[in-house]
């Protein structure tokens, strides 16, 4: 039961600040949506390109734990 009242206190509060604050309460709103926007519009625009194709990728054995070496075709 304490829970719900201090949900209602920090909506009521929360409320409060939005209804005092129009303009920043809009901002708030619109700019999120905005940013994505312009990130749909420049990942469209972007060509796609990959810096290494699949058969590369195979072919590169990196290790997973820094000390490790490839040698006679295992880590080592």
């Amino acid at each position: 039961m304490i829970c719900c009242r201090h949900f209602k206190a920090l909506a009521r509060k929360n409320f409060i600040n939005w209804y005092r604050t129009p303009i920043c309460s809009f901002l708030e709103i619109v700019f999120p949506a905005l940013l994505m926007y312009i990130i749909v519009i420049l990942r469209n625009k972007i060509g796609r390109t990959t810096a290494v194709d699949e058969a590369g990728m195979f072919e590169k054995k990196y290790p997973i734990f820094p000390g490790l070496k490839w040698e006679n075709n295992q880590w080592a």
